[in-house]
């Protein structure tokens, strides 16, 4: 009786149990829980990839919008720089070397050229009667152009004999611009003539480069003057290194008229390396005759005479860069307070 009791006891409960209490329904429940928490671990993982995206591309947007900034920061700050060395007294890069070709040889220029164009070395370039762009064995009058282009300067070769005027309208009859300077290869050109240096001037001649030789400063000179010097003198790196230590200007010349100035391939690879291993040192500049002028005048004052220009300078240059400084400062937190 009492067995028969239990097993009824046991049916009922059983008909009673509440489904949620069955084994599939917990396993069901727990594939929704673990669908529910990787179903969550995706939009997270979505929403942090977004997010990532976003401030990927805020950073790039960020750093395209400072980068002029920070070009012109990087060229402030070389100017700084370059004012500070004028102001200690070290601005010996005022020392100028000009390369003058002696005449517009095609043979010599067309090997020579990439030479100092690889360092963007700008020439010079003397014609003569017989030898100009366009003649025989000379370079075309528009390779001289492309050469002008690229900063090339043409002058004339002289002697006291010479037609100037005839020689300077050979010049622009063939297109190429009015010569502005003049080589005396004999260094005899009478600086102490005032009608030799008229006669230049009237043609628009303003610089004479003498052979081994330049004259006193005088304020009556209408001319300014510089001395030329071959490129294969025995001596000529003690002259270079004078030059630089005076904050001088020296022209090399370069051609097949003598033995110091002719033109051989390895030589010359050897001047150009040394000028720009002393460019590299901020104590030379290869320049054009009106650089060389104009770097010549700016030292010939005292660092006295220049201090408070140079201090202004620089002044000015370091608000500047303040105000950079606060720009790029801004476009950040422009970006980061998106």
């Amino acid at each position: 009786m009492n067995e028969e009791y239990e097993e009824l006891e046991a049916l009922e409960e059983a008909e009673v149990r509440s489904p949620f209490e069955s084994v599939w329904f917990r396993i069901l429940a727990i594939v929704l829980v673990v669908a529910l928490i990787a179903g969550s671990v995706l939009v997270f993982r979505h929403c942090s990839a977004t997010a990532n995206r976003d401030n990927r591309q805020e950073a790039i947007d960020c750093e395209q919008a400072i980068a002029p900034l920070k070009q012109q920061r990087e060229e402030v700050l070389a100017e700084i720089k370059e004012l500070e060395l004028k102001l200690a007294g070290g601005d010996l890069s005022f020392a100028s070397v000009l390369i003058l070709y002696v005449q517009p040889n095609d043979v010599l220029i067309e090997d020579s050229r990439h030479f100092v164009e690889e360092y963007q070395f700008p020439c010079l370039v003397c014609c003569e009667e017989g030898a100009f762009p366009g003649d025989e064995n000379c370079i075309s009058v528009e390779q001289a152009l492309e050469l002008i282009g690229l900063g090339w300067e043409f002058g004339l070769s002289l002697t006291p004999e010479d037609d100037v005027a005839a020689l300077c309208a050979e010049m622009t009859d063939r297109g190429l611009p009015a010569p502005t300077f003049a080589y005396y290869p004999l260094s005899d050109f009478n600086a102490d003539d005032p009608a030799s240096e008229q006669l230049l001037f009237q043609h628009g001649i303003t610089t004479v480069l003498q052979y081994n030789f330049v004259p006193e400063d005088n304020e009556e000179h209408l001319l300014r003057y510089l001395a030329a010097y071959g490129f294969r003198e025995r001596n000529c790196k003690s002259v270079l290194r004078e030059t630089i230590a005076n904050s001088n200007a020296l022209t090399f010349t370069i051609g097949y008229n003598n033995a110091y100035e002719r033109y051989e391939q390895a030589p010359f690879i050897s001047m150009t390396n040394m000028f720009q291993s002393y460019v590299d040192d901020e104590t030379l500049a290869v320049t054009t005759i009106e650089q060389a002028l104009r770097r010549q005048d700016e030292f010939g004052s005292t660092l006295e005479e220049r201090k408070a220009g140079l201090l202004a300078q620089k002044d000015a240059r370091e608000q500047h860069l303040a105000e950079i400084d606060a720009e790029i400062t801004r476009i950040y937190h422009l970006y980061i307070t998106a």
